[in-house]
């Protein structure tokens, strides 16, 4: 009984994320984001170490920066998901402001791979 409520309230936080307007979506994960650098989550703790190990030559200044930046895009991209997931394509469409190296999929799609 307790597995069906837990899938029923999943489905339906899911349903909510996905019928929220893409301004408010991007705020919320903004807000997950932030709030990860700040309570220096375990994402966190390891977007900052693997930064360091590929940027070893930044100060922490920096790395801090990216870190934050990185977990914020994060968020934002956890709770942009169920609207890609639930709504339809045309909504999803509306979302791309910027398409790069579109024609490299067509090509691909064109040749079947």
């Amino acid at each position: 009984m307790l597995d069906k409520i837990q899938s029923l309230l999943a489905i339906a936080l899911l349903k909510s994320l996905a019928s929220l307007p893409l301004g408010l979506s991007r705020q919320i994960g903004a807000l997950v984001g932030l709030t990860n650098f700040v309570f220096r989550t375990r994402s966190a703790k390891v977007t900052a170490e693997n930064l360091r190990l590929c940027f070893p030559n930044l100060d922490t200044a920096s790395i801090n920066q990216l870190t934050k930046n990185s977990l914020i895009e994060t968020g934002r991209t956890l709770i942009e998901t169920p609207a890609v997931w639930l709504s339809s394509l045309s909504r999803a469409q509306k979302w791309i402001v910027k398409v790069e190296n579109e024609a490299l999929l067509d090509d691909a799609i064109a040749e079947n791979k």
